[in-house]
């Protein structure tokens, strides 16, 4: 009988230093990166009107800053959930709509935070971007039923789930079709008829 000798080399002589598949060789994994779990960076930067002025801006922390006054008037989570200075709700804003977000904390300073029975899910079936019939955004129904003008970066009226629409004072100003995003953008962005 004969007898088979094995000699053990070590694994590192058979492994090319291209592999990446022995041990002692580094593996290089290919781009994915968890992202943090407090990213408000989507909302960073500055928030300008539609002349380039610029209004105010949001910081990595989510805080909203007014231009005017140099003060905090609100902050945004990464979840798009936007607080007034005093950390009440104001409602919920798209990834990355930071011109809703700021729009929202403004309205919030003159006119004061919603009353406490405003439900983050008020507007029905009209919450999300408004779209022309291109693509375009032209504005965001938050939740709420907060209106904002993309191209203002401001707020301009709110709807409710029933289809009646608010100018931004408040003012009821007619009614729309459920789930017609665009009507009810366009009647707030007409504001009030005046007598």
């Amino acid at each position: 009988m004969k007898t088979k000798l094995l000699f053990l080399l070590p694994l590192s002589l058979f492994c090319l230093p291209l592999s990446g598949l022995c041990a002692n060789q580094p593996v290089v994994r290919a781009g994915y990166a968890p992202q943090p779990t407090d990213n408000t960076t989507l909302f960073t930067g500055d928030i300008s009107d539609a002349t380039g002025q610029v209004l105010g801006s949001i910081d990595n922390s989510g805080n909203i800053i007014d231009a005017a006054t140099g003060n905090s008037i609100g902050k945004v989570n990464q979840n798009g959930k936007v607080f007034d200075a005093e950390g009440h709700p104001l409602g919920t804003v798209p990834a990355g709509q930071k011109n809703s977000a700021f729009a929202l904390a403004q309205k919030a300073q003159k006119d004061g935070a919603p009353p406490t029975n405003f439900s983050e899910n008020s507007a029905g079936d009209f919450a999300g971007q408004v779209r022309k019939d291109d693509g375009t955004v032209v504005g965001n129904i938050d939740p709420t039923g907060a209106i904002t003008d993309t191209a203002l970066g401001q707020y301009i009226g709110r709807v409710q789930a029933n289809g009646q629409v608010f100018a931004d004072d408040d003012t009821g100003i007619g009614s729309v079709d459920l789930g017609d995003q665009m009507a009810a953008y366009q009647m707030a962005k007409r504001g009030p008829v005046q007598p």
